[in-house]
C-alpha cells in the first residue's frame, strides 16, 4: 500500500488500533506502520509518550527500520519532541489524529524530526546536525544552523547529535570552573549532555567523526564570536567557541 493509497483509505475516519484511551495519534502512527511501512508494531508499541521514540531504548528499536532525514518527503513518518506522531504531506501539512479525525492539516510546531522506511531508497550521504541547549529547561531543539538559546540568557546544558548515527564528541566549560568530561549521546542522564544544571558554561568544543563541525556562540558581552572549527580546548583561536569567563547565551552549529 502506498501512502496516498493509505490516506485515501483512513482520510476523515477514527482510527482505534488497540481500543483503548479511544483514537489517539498513536493509533494513526501504528496503522500507518503495519499496514502501509510492514513495520512490527513493536516498534511503536510500548512507547508512552510517542515521543519517547526519539530516546533510548525506543530509538534504538526505530532506527532499525527508519533512518532520520532532514529533507521530508509525502509519506514520511513525523514525531514531534512534545509527543505527537502524523505522517508528512506537504511542508507544514500531515495527515494527522487527535483531535481530529484523520485528514491533511496544518502543523507548524517546531521540534520535529523526520523519518523515511529503510530500503525505500538510498540513505542519503548529506551531513547534518541537530542540537539544543538548556537554562533549567531545554530550549526547542534546532538544526543546520539554527540559533539554539534566546540570546539573553545564560545556558547551563547542552546536546548535540549527527543525523544518520555519525559519531561525535562534545565537551563544556564551566565559568570558573573546569573543562568537563566528553559526552558522545544524547539522553537526559548526566553522561547525554555536556554542561551542569545551574551552572553556566563559557565554552564549548565539538567534533564529528567525519567531516568538519562549524560551530559559534554568542555571550552576554561581546556578542556572536567568530565561527571555529577546530577541537582543541587549549586553542583559545579555533579549538574551542567561547571566551573563559563570559557566559554563553546561545549556539550555533552546521558542517562545512
Amino acid at each position: 500500500m502506498t501512502y496516498e493509497q493509505f490516506k485515501k483509505k483512513y482520510n476523515g475516519k477514527w482510527v482505534d488500533y488497540d481500543g483503548a484511551c479511544g483514537c489517539q495519534c498513536w493509533d494513526l502512527g501504528q496503522k500507518y506502520f503495519t499496514e502501509c511501512l510492514g513495520v512490527p508494531a513493536s516498534v511503536l508499541g510500548g512507547c508512552g509518550l510517542v515521543s519517547n521514540m526519539l530516546y533510548p531504548p525506543k530509538r534504538k528499536l526505530l532506527d532499525k527500520y527508519f533512518y532520520e532525514t532532514t529533507s521530508p518527503k509525502a509519506g514520511d513518518v513525523a514525531i514531534w519532541e512534545y509527543g505527537h506522531i502524523a505522517i508528512y504531506d506537504k511542508k507544514n501539512y500531515y495527515f494527522s489524529q487527535n483531535p481530529n479525525a484523520c485528514k491533511v492539516i496544518k502543523i507548524t510546531a517546531g521540534g520535529v524530526h523526520f523519518f523515511r522506511r529503510r530500503g525505500s531508497e538510498p540513505v542519503p550521504q548529506v551531513r547534518s546536525v541537530i542540537y539544543r541547549v538548556g537554562n533549567g529547561h531545554w530550549y526547542a531543539t534546532v538544526k543546520d544552523g539554527a540559533r539554539a538559546g534566546n540570546g539573553l540568557t545564560r545556558i547551563d546544558r547542552i546536546q548535540m547529535k549527527t543525523v544518520g548515527g555519525e559519531k561525535y564528541w562534545l565537551t563544556a566549560h564551566i565559568k570558573g570552573g573546569t573543562w568537563l568530561p566528553e559526552v558522545k549521546k544524547w539522553d537526559d542522564t548526566a553522561d547525554g549532555y555536556a554542561g551542569i544544571y545551574g551552572k553556566s558554561i563559557d565554552g564549548v568544543a565539538m567534533k564529528s567523526e567525519k567531516g568538519i563541525l562549524k560551530y559559534r556562540v554568542k555571550c552576554k558581552k561581546y556578542g556572536w564570536l567568530p565561527w571555529v572549527t577546530g577541537y582543541n580546548i587549549k586553542d583559545s583561536k579555533n579549538g574551542y567557541a567561547g571566551m573563559l569567563g563570559y557566559e554563553i547565551t546561545a549556539l550555533e552549529v552546521k558542517y562545512v
